[in-house]
């Protein structure tokens, strides 16, 4: 790997990074804390969208291609790309508008909906350029996105909801533009059941993940679901934007690893599982020192505070599990790492949902420090146990289970 493809990976990552944190920073600004709320469980129902299609049309399909022993085979299809993204889209952009029937602001927000269902529709092609190594193809789809936030951000500085919209639009086009007409010569056989599999994990963990800023939107006061927001998106976005930018590269070089058991492998999860953890809690200690010295930035800053250790311990454990689960997935069918997943979702959905019920704000920030705790723990193991305790195979192909 070298440092000319780390370079423009983490420029790409950056760039698409910068334009949905200047998105949603410009929405909280520009917006009442109640619209600001609103236009997070649309972006948030988006990111859930994102990762499902991504799952579904990109990567269980080179981990397919991998697991089989394979490297011959064309791996991606821009027509089930495209389709995955329009589903998860739609699906995306209907639950928006019936969590703001839930709420009793269906007429005032719908419109935000759009949201969701862009952000779908531009993610895909971007990570599929990513996935594929044609990384300054994605750098222009980001450099894109960036620019016309930007651009935005100064020609209709009361508009940022209407700009961001077009900004995706202009995005997805160009995206899709750039992927271009590929197709597959894989067997869909081979990989439909690794596909599904995938795609409800992600959906599993994608639901958990924004579980509590959808409960807090409808049982609590708008400043807590701005404030969780803002803690993903403003404290923890720079180290994300790293993290992001390099997994598809820990990604490609796991996949390519022949055999994929090796103490290579196992080396290089353990050493990026340390930088997640080191760059995560780096920037926890600072955001906290920073509220402890005084500085304020803006009045919504402020609503962070509660949820730096709680949404830490949440990001923290979910990048160990899904590290952990791709060591193992690489080498046992697909039906082990899917079951695991679900047990582990259904604890943590159960676990949230119980304690914002029973005690509201406090129970968000205990439910997501306890599941962060759990994936930790899980992930770790994963990582750390011997080849020959996950069952893994040496130089061979698994008959994977085909349902």
């Amino acid at each position: 790997m070298s440092m000319k493809v780390v370079t423009v990976r983490l420029m790409d990552q950056g760039a698409w990074s910068a334009a949905f944190f200047l998105a949603n920073i410009w929405t909280a600004f520009s917006l009442s804390v109640d619209s600001f709320a609103a236009s997070t469980i649309a972006s948030s129902a988006g990111v859930v969208g994102a990762a499902v299609a991504r799952a579904y049309a990109v990567d269980s399909r080179l981990i397919s291609r991998t697991r089989d022993g394979s490297s011959t085979l064309d791996w991606f299809s821009s027509r089930i790309s495209f389709k995955a993204s329009m589903v998860a889209a739609v699906s995306s952009s209907a639950f928006v508008m019936a969590w703001y029937a839930i709420a009793g602001e269906f007429s005032q927000y719908w419109t935000f909906s759009l949201i969701a269902f862009l952000i779908v529709m531009a993610d895909i092609p971007h990570y599929s350029l990513i996935i594929r190594g044609e990384q300054a193809k994605a750098f222009s789809a980001a450099f894109a996105y960036s620019l016309f936030i930007g651009i935005g951000w100064w020609v209709a500085k009361g508009h940022p909801v209407e700009t961001w919209c077009i900004a995706l639009v202009a995005v997805t086009i160009i995206g899709w533009i750039l992927v271009g007409n590929r197709k597959s010569n894989m067997a869909s056989k081979t990989v439909v059941g690794t596909s599904m599999r995938m795609s409800a994990e992600s959906l599993y963990s994608a639901i958990a993940s924004q579980l509590g800023i959808l409960i807090l939107y409808v049982v609590a006061a708008s400043s807590a679901t701005a404030g969780i927001r803002l803690t993903y998106s403003l404290v923890f976005a720079p180290v994300f934007m790293i993290i992001q930018g390099l997994f598809p590269l820990v990604l490609r070089k796991v996949t390519e690893v022949r055999p994929v058991v090796q103490p290579s492998t196992k080396s290089l999860l353990t050493i990026w599982t340390l930088a997640c953890a080191a760059g995560l809690a780096t920037f926890a200690g600072g955001a906290w020192l920073i509220g402890e010295s005084g500085l304020k930035i803006a009045p919504t800053i402020s609503l962070t505070a509660p949820f730096l250790l709680p949404v830490g311990a949440s990001m923290l454990g979910s990048l160990v599990l899904d590290t952990g689960l791709l060591r193992w997935r690489l080498t046992v069918p697909p039906s082990k790492p899917h079951r695991l997943r679900l047990i582990l979702t259904m604890i943590d959905l159960s676990l949230q949902v119980t304690l914002v019920l029973l005690f509201g704000l406090t129970g968000v920030i205990w439910g997501l420090t306890i599941s962060g705790c759990l994936k930790l723990l899980v992930g770790l193991v994963l990582i750390i146990r011997n080849d020959e305790d996950l069952d893994l195979r040496e130089g061979s192909s698994l008959v994977e289970e085909r349902t």
